[in-house]
């Protein structure tokens, strides 16, 4: 995968540079992202200094540059299989400020044409579409069709990280939803998708309607409607 999207490198991704052979061993050479951790741990670190907000410039500038990357991904015939805030990096200048958003960790990713990826099982179970998690069975056969589900099943793993940037204190949103409706005798292995995309819509609803944080004004109605739009 690193191979193939090194001729369509841009800035929001993690490429390759190089690759040699030391004492018997591949290694590889990636792209040098200075002041850079994991999406993860820059969310931790929000939370650790009591922030109780990241900065709504960051938040649009990690969006924008990672719809970005995402689009270079999918345009090129590659599907990543792994969103998480832990295969994503963000660099921050002297001020705090974001300059970089990448995907990294193309470990499950697979490219068009590759029939034998596509159908081996990849992702972490908190990103991953409802459909994956409950029965193998749903997941499309026809090689087009499965194309297809799993282009979605990226969109729908960005909007779950997009969540956790937008709400960290919630944690992983497919946890908090399990957890939320464990009372109303949630289950994902018997519900019909549509009681699940409902319920996701009314969790959306519910904590959208607790106290917006300061800034997000002009932005939070934004964030809600670009999740409905991925996750439901």
């Amino acid at each position: 995968i690193l191979n193939y999207i090194k001729p369509n490198c841009n800035p929001y991704l993690l490429c390759l540079e190089d690759v040699f052979i030391y004492q018997g061993q591949q290694v590889l050479v990636l792209d040098y992202i200075p002041n850079s951790i994991e999406l993860f741990d820059y969310i931790v670190e929000t939370l650790n200094n009591e922030i109780t907000q990241i900065h709504v410039d960051n938040i649009m500038e990690i969006v924008f540059r990672s719809v970005k990357g995402l689009y270079t991904l999918h345009y090129n015939n590659i599907v990543h299989r792994d969103i998480k805030p832990e295969n994503m990096l963000v660099a921050r200048d002297e001020k705090g400020i974001i300059t970089e958003t990448r995907y990294i960790d193309y470990g499950f990713s697979c490219k068009k044409g590759d029939e034998k990826c596509l159908f081996a099982h990849g992702g972490t179970e908190n990103y991953e579409f409802p459909i994956i998690l409950r029965n193998k069975s749903e997941i499309p056969k026809n090689y087009e069709e499965r194309w297809k589900f799993m282009l979605a099943s990226d969109i729908w793993s960005l909007g779950v990280t997009f969540f956790v940037l937008f709400r960290p204190e919630y944690g992983s949103f497919f946890r908090y939803y399990r957890n939320y409706y464990k009372k109303n005798n949630f289950n994902i292995w018997n519900d019909d998708i549509t009681i699940i995309q409902k319920n996701i819509n009314n969790l959306i609803n519910v904590i959208w309607a607790e106290p917006k944080y300061e800034n997000y004004d002009k932005v939070d109605d934004f964030f809600k409607e670009l999740l409905q739009m991925m996750i439901i």
